[in-house]
């Protein structure tokens, strides 16, 4: 689902209705960074039938740590070069590690389903409206892509 906010503010982004959604990947133009940071999506909430479900009011910045408590943190960017023409005598390289954005800076994955047991996805079956609603820093693209399970028909689920 892609689409460019109108304005800052409160912006909605539908999901697919009809399958078991187990978490949603956020993408944003601005990632939280700078003296002044203002990410795309700003604030995050997860409603169906315009009722809070897992989310309400989470922080983009909140999202991206909440990752290393569940003991899978975004990487750092270990891939950059600093280069110094120590005095005229020719470069040297530093690969020290940068301190600032990764390469998926831009990114936030909103689980639902934490363990894998599905106990914990968000059923979509029967519901009028899915959305992940933002307050939006900045009027800019953005993407949500769902992570379902789809089930082929006639299949039998216990």
């Amino acid at each position: 689902m892609a689409q460019t906010f109108a304005a800052t503010g409160q912006n909605d982004v539908d999901l697919p209705i009809g399958n078991v959604i187990r978490g949603v990947l956020l993408w944003g133009t601005t990632s939280y960074a700078g003296a002044a940071p203002a990410p795309t999506w700003g604030q995050v909430e997860v409603l169906r039938d315009n009722q809070h479900i897992f989310y309400s009011a989470s922080d983009w910045e909140v999202g991206r740590g909440i990752h290393g408590l569940l003991g899978r943190p975004f990487p750092p960017c270990f891939t950059h070069i600093h280069s110094v023409n120590a005095a005229g005598a020719g470069r040297e390289d530093c690969e020290d590690p940068e301190v600032g954005l990764s390469h998926d800076a831009y990114y936030l994955l909103l689980p639902f389903d934490v363990d894998g047991s599905d106990n914990y996805s968000l059923e979509t079956a029967g519901a009028g409206r899915v959305n992940v609603r933002a307050t939006a820093e900045g009027a800019e693209a953005v993407r949500a892509l769902p992570i379902e399970r789809r089930v082929p028909a006639g299949t039998y689920l216990e």
